[in-house]
């Protein structure tokens, strides 16, 4: 499925909104056009504001349907900002390693670095997909309860809650990244004056 160009804040944000206002049963009408225009503004499923266009309303049923429609542009928008951040790294990592004579055995361990955070990476995106199946269940299971309302608000409060850690996570990646730089630069100068004495 082609990306949709949204941003991951923009998305949770945007879900958020449309819940706020969210009646028990349905959309009123008069707000029709509101949401219409937040749905096409953002591209978030062209089918959900035809039909808010159209009709005025939403069912339980076909918000859960756009949410699972729309995981694969979350999932494609968190994979290009791990690209970007590894993209960040490995820059880094070329500027302090020209002049490094030992090129081949410190590329070795951060191609080695590099591959570890990729398979955390894919397991996190992993965990995060059976998360986020176990909440749409959840809401699937709830769509005539009266809690209803407040099993869609524990969600978006979820959603928010996983934005921070992702957040979190790169952060994290990224500073493991910079002492392991710094290890094996210190590794290769100790070894350097060792070989000069």
């Amino acid at each position: 499925m082609n990306c949709i160009n949204l941003t991951f804040s923009r998305y949770f944000h945007l879900s958020f909104l449309i819940l706020l206002c969210l009646p028990l049963e349905c959309i009123l009408k008069s707000r029709s056009e509101m949401y219409s225009k937040l749905y096409q503004k953002s591209g978030y499923s062209r089918i959900l504001s035809e039909k808010l266009n159209n009709e005025g309303f939403i069912k339980d049923s076909e918000l859960i349907e756009a949410e699972l429609e729309n995981w694969d542009n979350i999932k494609c928008r968190m994979n290009q900002i791990w690209e970007d951040t590894k993209y960040n790294m490995i820059s880094r990592w070329s500027d302090k390693s020209t002049h490094v004579t030992h090129s081949k055995w410190i590329k070795n361990n951060m191609d080695n670095m590099l591959k570890k955070m990729q398979i955390e990476f894919n397991n996190y995106m992993e965990s995060l997909y059976i998360m986020f199946l176990k909440q749409i269940e959840l809401l699937k299971k709830n769509k005539e309860s009266k809690e209803r309302w407040n099993i869609w608000m524990r969600f978006m409060e979820w959603k928010e809650n996983e934005k921070e850690k992702f957040g979190k996570w790169l952060k994290k990646r990224d500073e493991l990244w910079e002492e392991w730089m710094d290890m094996l630069m210190e590794s290769v100068d100790y070894n350097v004056h060792r070989g000069k004495r």
